[in-house]
């Protein structure tokens, strides 16, 4: 990616992870028009929602070429104390050199754990 370029938020990985956390009257209003990035963009709402549900269930949100062509992407939301979501981080990669879902979820997955640790213990005051 160069700077300043934006990604919608249904393409990306970090966008869908956020999205999931949200109350499903805000996810409505913001999905409105769904434009497409690639030829692998969810453009359909009742899919996008289907796979808002499923990243609910599984603790991580993906992509596969929906943002940019041959780039895959796992992301997790990154929770405040008790703000909801502060964001999300992700790993992603070329398609090619990029392992399955399940072995980046279980590293990424228990590295948001120590980050949310850490950001509790010192944003106490702030959040």
């Amino acid at each position: 990616m160069t700077l300043r370029q934006y990604t919608l938020i249904h393409a990306s990985a970090v966008g869908k992870a956020v999205l999931a956390e949200n109350p499903m009257e805000y996810v409505h209003d913001i999905i409105e028009g769904l434009r497409r990035h690639t030829q692998n963009t969810l453009t359909d709402r009742k899919t996008l929602l289907e796979e808002l549900k499923k990243i609910r269930e599984w603790g991580y949100a993906t992509t596969d070429g929906e943002s940019r062509d041959g780039i895959q992407a796992a992301a997790r939301v990154v929770q405040g104390s008790n703000q909801g979501a502060l964001g999300s981080i992700s790993i992603y990669g070329p398609t090619y050199n990029f392992p399955s879902y399940e072995i980046v979820a279980e590293t990424l997955l228990p590295a948001v754990d120590e980050l949310e640790e850490e950001i509790r213990s010192r944003w106490k005051k702030e959040l």
